[in-house]
């Protein structure tokens, strides 16, 4: 027995057969398309979080920077009262006829010029410094120095006073003056 063919039942299945290698094409160009824009949108969310963790990141920078400088200002001002209060303790704790032989020679290098030299002194330190001056009274040259007694003056404070001027030598008011300027530089830096 044979059969016919229905044509149009064979172009049906011809147009079948067209159409699903159409189809077949249709789907591996999709998958292509899906596959690049898959990985644009990879490419593009990598950037973008990319982006974002380095704002995060300087952030974090940022803020530990402003963290580290306040913790430096305050490292500086402890180290300035530790510096000053140890230089007052060795100060404090130094014989008094050694401190005042240090501020006279020190005053006496700076005034090398003059010839007459009067250092003024409170009246309670007056007997010490006289002692200082007499053993010093061999170094001191070409100088001429007398102790004044002024009762203006603070215990600890003394000045020269020459043809040049005077000068204020006392160990309490450099000190004060090291720390103000110390504390300001302290101040200025933060």
């Amino acid at each position: 027995m044979s059969k016919i063919v229905d044509l149009d039942a064979i172009e049906d299945r011809l147009a079948a057969g067209v159409t699903f290698r159409d189809m077949q094409v249709l789907k591996e160009k999709a998958k292509s398309i899906i596959a690049a824009d898959l990985s644009r949108s990879r490419q593009k969310g990598y950037v973008e979080g990319l982006e974002a963790a380095k704002e995060q990141f300087i952030m974090a920078l940022d803020r530990a920077l402003r963290e580290f400088r306040q913790h430096l200002h305050m490292q500086e001002r402890a180290m300035v009262d530790a510096v000053l209060g140890a230089v007052r303790a060795i100060i404090d704790h130094l014989p008094e006829e050694e401190r005042v032989a240090a501020l006279v020679r020190r005053a006496l290098s700076d005034i090398a010029a003059a010839e007459t030299v009067k250092l003024n002194v409170p009246p309670e330190d007056a007997e010490g410094v006289r002692k200082v001056v007499e053993t010093l009274g061999k170094t001191v040259g070409e100088h001429t120095m007398t102790v004044v007694v002024n009762s203006l003056l603070s215990p600890g404070e003394m000045f020269l006073e020459t043809s040049l001027g005077r000068i204020h030598i006392g160990l309490d008011r450099q000190i004060t003056r090291l720390e103000s300027a110390l504390r300001r530089g302290v101040a200025r830096s933060s």
